[in-house]
């Protein structure tokens, strides 16, 4: 788990729509993706330099995938997770709070797949900003949910 995604000095609020935000401690700064992430998004640049856009896409892909720790979950272990949380219908929607309690279960699980038991702090970070980023992808509007339809895409 990258250093990138640690958000001191940032606050995680929840809106009245139970969509989350966050916002920077001693000033009226505010935003929807999480302060780490935006950060990641920003390093991708270092990509630029890559001639052929589908390496370029590819590398910059990798570099998300291996800071958010993603690399360590299975499609399988994904479908059972789905199924430990009754999340078989497509049209049902997380809110925010679930959406964090699914994917907390789902990367405790692949660690414990791997036979590591890591710190649990390290779970909540990369859960705080894999959440903020499936929240960016199939919530742009921020109305306060994912349908497990878009998670299984």
């Amino acid at each position: 788990m990258a250093e990138v995604l640690r958000i001191s000095g940032w606050s995680r609020k929840v809106s009245a729509q139970g969509v989350v935000y966050y916002t920077k401690r001693g000033s009226n700064e505010s935003r929807w993706i999480h302060p780490g992430l935006s950060q990641l998004i920003y390093s991708l640049s270092k990509f630029d330099n890559i001639r052929y856009a589908a390496y370029r896409l590819s590398s910059k892909l990798l570099e998300v995938q291996v800071v958010l720790g993603s690399s360590t979950v299975s499609l399988p272990l994904t479908q059972s997770v789905l199924a430990h949380h009754g999340l078989s219908s497509p049209s049902l929607v997380l809110d925010s709070q679930e959406l964090r309690e699914f994917l907390n279960d789902l990367y405790n699980r692949a660690t414990r797949a791997r036979g590591i038991f890591s710190n649990h702090a390290n779970h909540e970070v990369s859960t705080e900003a894999m959440a903020s980023f499936v929240e960016q992808i199939l919530d742009p509007a921020h109305q306060g949910g994912v349908t497990v339809l878009g998670l299984k895409t």
